[in-house]
């Protein structure tokens, strides 16, 4: 039960912490990254729950988050810079296919 505290307070700021740091902005959703980065390593570490399978599914989950946040980084990157939107398809596929990484 005790690890459900850690679990709220990563919601909690990857949803309502990140307001603070200027909204729409790249170095939002670096942070957000780099909070992600910081709860895979706090969840594969600490293996909160009681099956293994579970472990590994919420490892893949926060791999799903961090992939997603990379896209977003990489889509307000192109956009910022005036680039063609050429691979705005290839973005598409990407993220629906982070999507169903998860098992």
């Amino acid at each position: 039960w005790y690890f459900e505290i850690v679990e709220t307070m990563r919601k909690l700021i990857l949803t309502g912490g990140l307001i603070f740091l200027g909204p729409g902005t790249r170095t939002q959703i670096a942070m957000s990254m780099i909070i992600c980065l910081c709860a895979l390593r706090i969840f594969s570490g600490f293996k909160p729950f009681v099956k293994e399978s579970h472990d590994k599914f919420s490892e893949v989950s926060q791999w799903q988050v961090f992939f997603v946040m990379l896209s977003a980084l990489m889509m307000k990157s192109s956009i910022d810079a005036g680039e063609t939107n050429e691979d705005e398809g290839l973005y598409d596929v990407v993220l629906i296919g982070i999507q169903f990484m998860s098992p």
